[in-house]
């Protein structure tokens, strides 16, 4: 084979890996970051728990503002427990609809040039700056990941329906 043909060989095979690796990483929804990342296993189980799985692999877009499974043990004692019972399910779904903004990608950049969001919930959530760290209501904003469907926002607490 001449080195031309080498060259072009090469190339193509890159592009091509490129684009599958492009198409995996975008066929990853916010939920599915939310269980791989390894943070936000409490919140993946009351997803599950509250029946919200489709809505959150569903096409979107969607902003996930998702706090952590630290922010998750900044409730009162028994406050998760109880929310995950069945009979507590109608709540559970409230307070995970208050952490879900529907019909848009909101990544920090974005807040920041935001004054507020309304939830599926229908509560509003603030944002705003506080010595230079981006607040969501009076969760710390700390990290975005993008995902096929939106994307997710990391929190440091969980949002309480007003």
């Amino acid at each position: 084979m001449s080195s031309k043909f080498n060259s072009i060989l090469k190339t193509t095979l890159a592009l091509s890996l490129v684009a599958f690796a492009s198409t995996a990483i975008a066929a990853v929804d916010v939920l599915a970051i939310a269980k791989q990342k390894g943070n936000f296993t409490v919140l993946a189980r009351a997803v599950e728990a509250a029946g919200l799985t489709q809505t959150l692999q569903g096409p979107g877009p969607i902003t996930l503002l998702a706090p952590t499974d630290a922010a998750f043990a900044k409730l009162p004692a028994g406050a998760l427990d109880e929310l995950l019972l069945p009979a507590n399910k109608d709540k559970l779904v409230n307070l995970l609809t208050g952490h879900v903004l529907a019909g848009q990608k909101t990544d920090a950049s974005a807040m920041k040039r935001t004054r507020d969001a309304k939830t599926v919930s229908g509560s509003i959530i603030r944002f705003t700056l506080v010595r230079g760290q981006l607040r969501a209501d009076d969760a710390r904003v700390a990290r975005d990941f993008y995902a096929s469907n939106g994307v997710l926002v990391t929190i440091d607490r969980v949002l309480l329906p007003k």
